[in-house]
């Protein structure tokens, strides 16, 4: 007779420590969800191939009565329980059981350790999830030069929002504001110049592919699209233009005033209108009061901190 057979106890007892795990963990803090549960199935098929392994020794452990009842030796399958346990056990990490050590001690099954473990990375899992997915929405942009619509890149940023929170107004506000980031100045001001800025990205999403907004040929290139930009800085600066010529009406109007009163004031008397400044072109303070801290730039020489009418820039230039 085989020592398998005649003693079934300590065949189920050496065949665990074959399975078990040295030095290598699988099972430790930190884990991301993706490695977790593949160490969870690792050390499930660890379990479902020892539970092959004993099986010689739970039918030599097994006996039949007269009345064809089939009973298992008690002590073998208390020790099958127990190497399961085992293979289980050696997967965790220090850190790991320690952390768990009195959740673990409610549990004399591996199936159901396995099942609390996998609870725990679950936990991790949801919110790993949610943050990814948050730093995926965040990135995500239009596909202009595939003229994506405005309307389909909110459905995608709806599908993308679906992990990002189980709340579905924190959902909607996290769609909102990816929505609006993703929107240039230009449509920002065309969407402000109809009165359509303060609609819900979905009546914005509509209204711009009504427009014809989202269209861009993609055969344009590199040249057309600098075109495209100069244009835009042309009609920025036409519009820059407008803003300085009804500011100079303004400060001759100024000036005349200043000289008429000048010539209507009587000996001694001090005028309380200021000339524009000579340093900026501003004409809400005195020269010798500027700040330096003008934020317009000049249409003529494009640099920042003064206008057009007090340029250094010679005029032929």
């Amino acid at each position: 007779m085989s020592t398998m057979t005649a003693c079934p106890i300590i065949h189920v007892t050496k065949a665990a420590p074959v399975f078990q795990y040295d030095s290598c963990k699988p099972i430790r803090i930190g884990l991301s969800p993706d490695e977790a549960q593949s160490a969870i199935l690792e050390i499930t098929k660890r379990v479902d191939t020892y539970d092959r392994a004993y099986q010689p020794a739970v039918k030599a452990s097994t006996t039949t009565n007269d009345s064809s009842e089939t009973k298992i030796d008690p002590y073998v399958t208390k020790s099958i329980a127990n190497g399961k346990m085992m293979i289980v056990a050696s997967a965790m990490d220090k850190s790991f059981h320690e952390k768990y050590r009195k959740d673990l001690l409610r549990y004399t099954n591996a199936r159901d350790v396995l099942k609390f473990i996998g609870q725990i990375f679950g936990e991790q899992n949801e919110r790993q999830r949610q943050a990814s997915a948050r730093l995926e929405i965040s990135n995500a942009t239009r596909r202009i030069h595939d003229n994506e619509p405005f309307s389909l890149f909110l459905d995608r940023l709806k599908s993308m929002a679906k992990s990002t929170s189980a709340k579905e107004e924190i959902r909607n506000d996290i769609v909102d504001n990816a929505f609006r980031t993703n929107l240039s100045p230009t449509l920002n001001m065309f969407l402000l110049e109809h009165d359509k800025l303060e609609l819900s990205v979905t009546e914005i999403a509509t209204y711009l592919d009504q427009k014809q907004k989202h269209s861009r040929a993609t055969s344009v290139n590199a040249i057309q699209l600098n075109k495209m930009e100069e244009m835009e800085k042309m009609i920025l600066n036409l519009t820059q233009l407008v803003q300085e010529s009804l500011f100079n009406k303004s400060n001759a109007a100024v000036e005349i005033n200043h000289v008429q009163k000048q010539k209507n004031k009587r000996p001694g008397t001090k005028s309380n209108v200021n000339r524009y400044c000579t340093k900026c072109g501003m004409f809400n303070h005195k020269t010798d009061e500027c700040s330096g801290k003008c934020h317009l730039t000049c249409r003529r020489c494009n640099k920042q901190g003064h206008l057009a009418v007090v340029c250094p820039l010679p005029k032929n230039e």
